[in-house]
């Protein structure tokens, strides 16, 4: 899946109206990491940049794309979604004039805020991951009931209710094929 970011957008809606060098690297190493675990093509756009002309950097397997001073990030964004086409893609952006001719191209566009919690759950339970696998297991005895509690107990960390989260819908509140098509695109997210 390619994720195209309107980084501006995303980083005012999380972090506040300035924005600094530092805070879009911290972003975009979030990502990094966060594209280790998942392996999607990820793409940062942001407006200006230090030249007139776009600037193409890489950061830790993360596309950074600053669009300089004659173009916007939003023509960016849209001349992006054109190149790839029909491809899985997701557009991260509140702008609702980037969602509107999206919306002609088949592509989805996800809130910024939704996106930033995905990716900060994401951040937890890679955490958490790495918290239980320390677990070992010292004693050379075999005990059945003592190994199911640990086991049981193990999975009751990794969600942090000891449940598994479940969506249901009923019959009578079927989404639509839209909105179906979006929640499996969040989902792969």
């Amino acid at each position: 899946m390619i994720i195209l970011i309107d980084g501006y957008n995303l980083l005012k809606r999380v972090k506040g109206p300035s924005i600094s060098e530092k805070d879009r690297m911290a972003f975009a190493t979030l990502l990094s990491k966060y594209n280790k675990y998942k392996g999607h093509t990820i793409i940062i756009v942001f407006d200006g940049g230090v030249d007139k002309f776009q600037e193409h950097v890489r950061h830790h397997g993360i596309d950074i794309i600053y669009a300089g001073n004659i173009t916007t990030a939003d023509e960016v964004i849209i001349k992006k979604n054109r190149e790839y086409g029909a491809r899985e893609m997701v557009v991260v952006t509140a702008d609702n004039g980037i969602i509107n001719l999206l919306k002609g191209q088949n592509t989805t566009a996800i809130d910024p805020i939704v996106f930033y919690d995905k990716i900060i759950k994401n951040k937890e339970k890679s955490a958490q991951a790495s918290y239980l696998q320390d677990f070992i297991k010292w004693s050379s005895v075999d005990n059945e009931q003592l190994d199911n509690l640990m086991q049981e107990t193990a999975v009751f960390h990794k969600d942090g209710k000891g449940q598994a989260e479940t969506t249901r819908i009923s019959s009578g509140n079927i989404a639509s094929k839209a909105e179906r098509a979006y929640h499996r695109k969040i989902k792969k997210i």
